[in-house]
């Protein structure tokens, strides 16, 4: 009996710790490198966010209308808005927003909501009496819904990569 309740313990702690809160706060990054980031499937990230939120990653795929793709046929088909991947950040060599185009992407993997959030304390922090800030989001987390985000720090062009 005792072993049972300390086998029921340890299960509860066990998927405790395997919970994400989702209001949990994550600081999103643009400045992941590749020696700290782990291979993104990029259908899972699609589907489940939350299994890889707050996480360096790495994936090569297709970036094409604000969104990244695990092929180009994957984009021409545009399934579900909902599930797409969303592209945001800055490089110094390319307009990611503006591309379309095959590669390997460096990036902190979020979501729409978590980015919310950040935006909401921003705002939150920088309002007074006297002025009242409010959150604007641009890209796929307002146009589309789409709640897979890729912060992408460093992307490297390539177009026979995914023949």
């Amino acid at each position: 009996m005792f072993f049972d309740i300390l086998k029921a313990i340890f299960m509860i702690g066990l998927l405790a710790s395997c919970v994400t809160r989702s209001d949990e706060m994550i600081i999103t990054r643009d400045d992941c490198g590749a020696e700290e980031s782990i291979s993104l499937n990029v259908k899972r990230f699609a589907t489940f966010p939350e299994a890889y939120a707050g996480k360096c990653v790495m994936a090569k795929g297709y970036i094409a209308n604000r969104g990244f793709y695990l092929t180009r046929q994957a984009f021409e088909k545009r399934p579900s808005l909902k599930n797409n991947i969303a592209i945001y950040g800055d490089t110094d060599d390319v307009d990611l927003w503006a591309i379309e185009q095959a590669g390997e992407l460096v990036g902190f993997a979020t979501t729409c909501d978590q980015l919310y959030k950040n935006a909401q304390a921003e705002a939150d922090r920088a309002s007074n009496e006297e002025m009242q800030s409010i959150v604007f989001m641009s890209g796929r987390c307002h146009y589309d819904g789409a709640n897979a985000v890729l912060v992408v720090s460093k992307w490297s062009p390539a177009e026979d990569l995914l023949k």
